[in-house]
């Protein structure tokens, strides 16, 4: 590994002390010091670079030997400290350590300098690496490393995705390329920045490149070109890269449909845009994972994916036991609070992705008391009515899926870094770039939007406004084959499918619906406040015939509601509706005598209109004499067919 980093001032903040230095400057005289470098010799770090040896250190043959009087004793194998490291997110300073394994191959080590307290562990990773300790000699190795003034100065990034460096720089970090505006390429050890995560895990390794540019232009986004989930996809990855830069939020998309219908075939386009898209039934480390992981273990692969994607297959083989909280997760860039076994706070997961996932039923299904929120955060795409491939017949589309797998597992990569490479460009030029790119993804949104959507359409349609923007820009950039209008109707035909399955009704409204139908089946528990006897069930309320009102108890309405929302958001939402008696405005109960306990309790009022004509209610002979106009809820979701812009009609109450 050749380090060529320009070196640097000296830190007040360094470890070395004053002793430590001067020791260095004696042991630079020392004739040893200067017999054998394997570092030097091998081109791993320039001589000019190379630290100076503590004094009593020595290089032999064989490793790292400390000199006692006539003795020398070994230390360990060649090992060396080869740069100072800070980490501007976590405040950490640290150091780059390197050794030479068995096979004389070269390891890297980031470790923060408080990690030298516990020399065991240091020496563990050490061994593990293949790095050979003499017998009792770990302290000797600790002491030498922490004496060694290294003479680079670097900065760590501790997570992929984009980051502000010291110097005030925009970068964009993968896990072997570090891409900034320098007018030069570099890897992850040539660059200023140097890339080492928390946690060394094998997703990373999945976000590289294979090929040039110009061979997955030419085998995979020239091909699908008329084919609109396919061009859909490729833009729903660059999208990722948009996300820190305007500000907005992480969501995720959900292809489902039928097994036959190329559902996987999308996913490993959209992945090779980003990484190793190779087919997740036969790769063991593509950037493509299954979803038949633990809770805890999703966080393993979000924190990888910051300011990218998160790509998994089949979520009907998922073992997570909460989908509904996972989808939550994935968007929120969350993971748990855990501690070390020395009770210490670790540091917590944070990541922003996007997240494509697929199966043959849509996710939501597999949510329980299913909220708008969730709804919003994973839009779901049931792709199983329409052909993803174009082709005159199956085995046309077969050989045709076929050969662009395996473009897919060939050619990967180089499509994000030359969009990543060109957006830094852009910025470097004009310092309100993004700025400028906010506003054109706002208009684009205005644009898909219209009067009759209700709030939470409107939310979702920014995600689709963010991929048009990311089309554009991909055309632009020449990354993307085609023109930037077709990637624009290609995303407005993913509309048109969310549209067709799209609930415009917001969860206290969901809410609403869910208590009506709760009183419907179960009116045996709402006896009449006036009489005495026996209720069927559990008691969930009781019934005013003379004021025509549903009076539920606290837990009543929980139980109505379903925990679709909580019970202040559905109070709220019949307030607007007219439908709940409130003697105090102040307060959403109100008091009623009940002859069952001989007691005034404290209840929920809800107007009896709430249940229509339903011939199941105990009270529906009594509403038909009613002079007041009857009640329309909102329904759920139909299926309908809708044109690009058909969204289902906003929720409207009638006759209040």
């Amino acid at each position: 590994m050749n380090i060529e980093v320009k070196p640097t001032v000296e830190h007040d903040t360094d470890t070395l002390n004053e002793e430590a230095n001067s020791k260095q400057e004696d042991a630079s005289s020392t004739p040893e010091n200067e017999t054998i470098n394997p570092f030097v010799a091998g081109g791993h770090i320039e001589e000019s670079l190379m630290p100076k040896m503590p004094l009593g250190y020595v290089f032999k043959e064989d490793g790292l030997y400390l000199s006692e009087s006539k003795d020398s004793l070994f230390v360990s194998g060649h090992i060396t400290v080869s740069a100072q490291t800070f980490d501007p997110r976590q405040k950490h300073w640290g150091r780059v350590i390197i050794h030479l394994d068995p096979r004389n191959n070269l390891v890297t080590h980031y470790l923060n300098n408080g990690d030298m307290m516990s020399p065991m562990k240091v020496a563990g990773k050490f061994m593990n690496s293949g790095l050979q300790i003499g017998t009792k000699q770990t302290q000797a190795l600790i002491e030498y490393i922490v004496a060694q003034k290294p003479m680079l100065d670097i900065e760590l990034a501790s997570r992929t995705g984009w980051m502000i460096c010291e110097s005030g720089q925009r970068a964009y970090v993968r896990p072997k390329r570090i891409i900034s505006y320098s007018g030069s390429d570099h890897d992850n050890h040539d660059s200023k920045v140097h890339f080492s995560p928390r946690n060394d895990l094998p997703l990373y390794q999945a976000h590289c490149t294979q090929g040039t540019l110009e061979q997955w232009q030419r085998h995979i986004s020239e091909p699908c070109l008329g084919s609109p989930v396919l061009m859909a996809m490729q833009c729903f990855s660059l999208a990722s890269i948009l996300l820190d830069p305007l500000g907005i939020e992480g969501f995720g998309i959900d292809i489902n449909g039928l097994s036959s219908r190329g559902k996987t075939t999308a996913i490993q386009v959209a992945a090779s845009v980003i990484g190793d898209a190779e087919d997740p039934a036969t790769a063991r480390n593509g950037i493509i994972r299954s979803l038949n992981t633990t809770d805890n273990a999703i966080e393993l692969i979000a924190e990888p994916s910051n300011d990218s994607v998160l790509f998994l297959d089949e979520h009907g083989n998922s073992s997570i036991s909460d989908i509904g909280k996972m989808i939550y997760g994935l968007a929120n860039g969350e993971g748990k609070q855990r501690m070390d076994q020395d009770g210490t706070a670790r540091a917590t997961a944070h990541w922003k992705c996007l997240t494509l996932i697929n199966g043959e039923f849509p996710i939501h299904d597999s949510v329980d008391n299913l909220k708008a929120g969730q709804m919003v955060r994973f839009l779901s795409l049931p792709v199983g009515e329409i052909e993803i491939i174009n082709a005159e017949s199956t085995e046309a589309a077969a050989a045709f899926a076929d050969q662009l797998k395996l473009a897919c597992s060939r050619y990967y990569g180089t499509a994000v870094e030359a969009f990543v490479e060109t957006l830094l460009a852009q910025f470097h030029v004009d310092s309100g770039y993004f700025c400028k790119l906010k506003i054109r993804y706002t208009q684009i949104h205005s644009e898909l939007c219209a009067e009759e959507f209700s709030a939470q359409q409107r939310r979702a349609l920014k995600r689709f406004a963010l991929l048009i923007l990311a089309g554009e820009l991909g055309v632009e950039f020449n990354v993307l084959c085609g023109e930037s209008q077709e990637y624009r109707r290609a995303v407005e035909s993913l509309i048109t499918l969310w549209a067709e399955q799209s609930s415009p009704i917001s969860d206290a409204a969901r809410a609403v619906i869910s208590v009506k139908e709760f009183i419907e089946a179960n009116p045996g528990r709402f006896p009449s406040k006036g009489e005495i006897r026996e209720s069927s069930g559990t008691i969930a309320g009781y019934f005013d015939r003379e004021a025509q009102r549903y009076l539920l108890t606290e837990t009543g309405l929980r139980e109505a509601t379903g925990g679709v929302a909580d019970n202040r958001s559905v109070l709220r939402e019949l307030v607007s509706m007219g439908l709940l008696h409130r003697n105090n405005q102040s307060n959403f109960k109100s008091l009623y005598r009940i002859a069952q306990v001989g007691a005034r309790l404290a209840l929920y009022g809800i107007d009896a209109r709430l249940i229509g004509d339903s011939d199941s209610n105990v009270a529906t002979s009594e509403l038909e004499g009613s002079s007041r106009p009857p009640l329309k809820l909102p329904d759920l979701p139909s299926h309908s067919s809708h044109g690009c812009h058909g969204f289902t009609d906003r929720v409207i109450i009638e006759g209040l």
